[in-house]
């Protein structure tokens, strides 16, 4: 059970301060004391923190919020400091049920210890949400349900025109080729034997950012669009796939698809791109090789989505 901190009273955290980043340092030494580790790094990006404390700041003044996937409880605590009138606070780890109930004890907030997916227009009796914040993606793309909750949230709130923070998704991906590194001579001979000769694949989360990208040569200024979600319009009997990336084959190179998650409020932007900038996100990168005696060609990069939610399993096909 969280006793009570004698040195941070859980008031402190809603108050408005002339640096919102002293807020995000607060929150990180309270809540360390009772959090699990992983959600350090979190606490801690605040160029990500600043992103979403500013599209909450424009958003939330007076209005009824849902802070879905409540994690820290940061968001709802911002939104309290950004004048919210009421927030709902929905969390699934048991782990955090009993420090979000300890830091909102005096709060104008309910606390949901379940799924999103399992509430019922019923619950929200303090009035219909105006605003979702949310940030249940995962370091492997869409993940932690994000998609599944706004079908959910489409069915429960069909009429409502809700603002979402943030409101629409990107999946980019870039492409860099380079030769590879000098191999043993039992490893040329291991890959020019294969018949696939672009396999193994490789698929890696670059938490806190792709490995360093500095004199990485992309193939195109532009990365290509490979998903594209508006969530205030998923459906119920949405389907939600990644598209085919294509990738032409240059023989004896190593090719690497990177593959990040773009995000905003408004088409016109601010974005926030998760594999950039050190950020707790990161991206995904694909690699693989084509040895020498491999054709030019062109194959399409796919990558299995779980449930809608999360991207694994990466493959080369033809056309």
């Amino acid at each position: 059970m969280i006793k009570n901190d004698n040195e941070i009273s859980n008031m402190d955290l809603f108050n408005e301060v002339s640096d919102p980043t002293n807020r995000f340092k607060l929150i990180n030494k309270f809540a360390t004391r009772y959090m699990p580790e992983w959600f350090l790094p979190m606490l801690t990006d605040y160029a990500r923190n600043d992103f979403y404390r500013l599209m909450i700041k424009h958003s939330v003044k007076d209005k009824i919020v849902i802070d879905l996937g409540a994690g820290t409880g940061m968001w709802t605590i911002e939104s309290l400091a950004q004048g919210a009138k009421f927030v709902y606070v929905i969390e699934k780890n048991p782990v955090l049920i009993n420090y979000l109930r300890f830091i909102f004890k005096d709060s104008q907030v309910k606390i949901f210890p379940k799924d999103f997916k399992d509430l019922k227009l019923a619950d929200f009796d303090h009035g219909l949400p105006e605003v979702i914040t949310h940030e249940i993606f995962s370091n492997t793309g869409l993940g932690e349900g994000l998609i599944s909750a706004f079908q959910k949230a489409s069915e429960l709130f069909p009429e409502k025109n809700l603002n979402l923070i943030p409101r629409y998704i990107w999946v980019e991906a870039r492409i860099s080729k380079q030769l590879p590194l000098e191999l043993a001579q039992q490893e040329k001979d291991l890959l020019q034997d294969k018949v696939e000769a672009y396999y193994e694949l490789i698929h890696s989360l670059g938490i806190r950012g792709w490995d360093n990208t500095n004199g990485v040569t992309f193939e195109s200024d532009k990365p290509m669009n490979a998903l594209f979600v508006d969530l205030l319009e998923v459906r119920k009997d949405g389907k939600y796939a990644l598209d085919r990336i294509p990738v032409t084959i240059t023989p004896g190179m190593v090719h690497r698809i990177y593959l990040s998650f773009k995000f905003a409020q408004n088409l016109e932007g601010p974005f926030f791109d998760t594999a950039f900038g050190q950020n707790h996100w990161g991206g995904l990168m694909v690699e693989f090789y084509a040895s020498k005696s491999f054709p030019v060609s062109t194959k399409y990069l796919k990558l299995e989505l779980e449930d809608n939610l999360l991207f694994k399993n990466p493959v080369l096909e033809d056309a």
